[in-house]
């Protein structure tokens, strides 16, 4: 069965994109890229979306989303956004380096980062407007209103067959739900109809998301993957149950690196590392963003699996040091702030987890306000920042070793610290 936090990390891998909270970002450019380029009403393409920053500073988003905008061949337009309570998903992620509050992340100087939408966790093509057949053109834009990015066509087949007639049940759900969403496919008279038509594109694409919503879950996950990919499901559920599957081999390997099973845990990071790579090589820029950055990931080899079990046991573990917070610069502002850059310098081999509490501390509590609680290995700059009044005092403390910044004293401008 997938455990909460596996499912946590799944929902990570698969996330996407919504409504977009921006400091000051004049310089940010977007291209978006999709792939199927058609594909049924409600069955969304698999997306990514860059952030392109040109400018000379980092730039640090609050929250990430985006909004769509859609014109039909007619020449009528509208636009898709995420709007307060709807499904548009969580942006704390491993892959982000900012495990931090929900949605934090920074854009460098000069740098770009991307965004992974795929088909569960997409808030756009399951608008009633987007149910219609026909061909459109999609344009992302960032709420904040920078240029859009590239348009990109996109043709929403008819359906035929079963999939016509789950395609007129999906129209009345939508209809009845104020954010439909990828719960939409959920709701007890989509799961009956699916089940009625096991045939249909809409049944195979959520087979395997209706039966781990299930009570019990799916216990034999690679089984029952490899099932729903034999049986044939479209390309952008193809995509993430290929993921996903990587996935549960990596968790597969972990566990029997847990258990001193060294070899069955090589074996099984081995079928994993072989799927990624193969995503790796397609055309499909999701998939293979997808697969860079789970590869990207620790305990695909034997060495790491080595150091996970001996972790888990420990056995062989050298006494670790402790890791220090850094105020990198501070940046004055015209309306009486400042905003001061945190990094921290973890002088180990190994990724530490130290959660918000009495050993990491922002201001005069262990109140959240954007520090990482997950920290990697070397010198790391620039990892969050804080906008506070001039003439406060503040203290980002990481196991008693403190990090101090005011407007006034003597750290270096950011501006001169490129």
């Amino acid at each position: 069965m997938l455990s909460s936090s596996r499912l946590g990390i799944l929902w990570a891998l698969l996330l996407a994109a919504s409504s977009l909270t921006i400091s000051a970002a004049p310089s940010l450019e977007f291209t978006m890229d999709l792939a199927p380029a058609h594909g049924l009403p409600g069955i969304s393409p698999a997306m990514k979306v860059t952030v392109i920053n040109n400018a000379a500073d980092p730039v640090q988003f609050a929250g990430a989303s985006f909004r769509m905008e859609v014109t039909r061949e007619d020449g009528s337009a509208f636009v898709l956004e995420c709007k307060d309570n709807s499904p548009c998903g969580d942006y704390q992620s491993a892959w982000f380096e900012t495990p931090a509050r929900h949605g934090t992340f920074t854009v460098k100087a000069k740098g770009s980062r991307s965004f992974l939408i795929g088909m569960v966790n997409s808030p756009f093509f399951l608008d009633a407007r987007m149910l219609q057949p026909g061909r459109y053109a999609l344009r992302m834009r960032s709420a904040f209103g920078e240029q859009p990015s590239n348009s990109v066509s996109y043709a929403v087949d008819e359906p035929a067959g079963e999939d016509q007639i789950v395609w007129k049940g999906l129209l009345k759900a939508v209809s009845e739900s104020d954010f439909p969403g990828n719960e939409t496919f959920l709701r007890d008279d989509m799961l009956a109809l699916m089940k009625a038509h096991p045939r249909s594109t809409y049944s195979r694409a959520w087979a395997f998301w209706r039966d781990l919503a299930a009570d019990g879950g799916p216990r034999d996950e690679v089984g029952l993957i490899l099932g729903y990919l034999a049986n044939g499901v479209p390309e952008s559920a193809e995509v993430d149950l290929k993921v996903t599957l990587a996935s549960v081999y990596r968790h597969q390997a972990q566990a029997s690196a847990d258990a001193g099973l060294l070899d069955a845990a090589v074996a099984a990071a081995a079928q994993g590392r072989s799927i990624l790579q193969a995503l790796q090589v397609g055309t499909n820029s999701y998939a293979s963003g997808a697969a860079d950055i789970m590869l990207a990931w620790p305990n695909w080899t034997r060495d790491d699996l080595k150091k996970y079990g001996d972790q888990f046991n420990r056995l062989n573990q050298p006494k670790l040091k402790s890791i220090e917070s850094r105020v990198n610069c501070v940046s004055l502002s015209n309306d009486g702030t400042f905003t001061a850059w945190f990094g921290y310098v973890n002088p180990n081999d190994a990724v530490l987890a130290i959660p918000i509490g009495p050993r990491n501390t922002l201001g005069a509590s262990p109140a959240e306000g954007g520090q990482p609680t997950a920290f990697l290995p070397g010198d790391r700059r620039r990892v969050f920042s804080v906008n506070v009044p001039v003439g406060t005092k503040l203290v980002w403390s990481l196991d008693g070793h403190p990090a101090t910044a005011m407007a006034d004293n003597g750290i270096g401008r950011c501006e001169d610290t490129q």
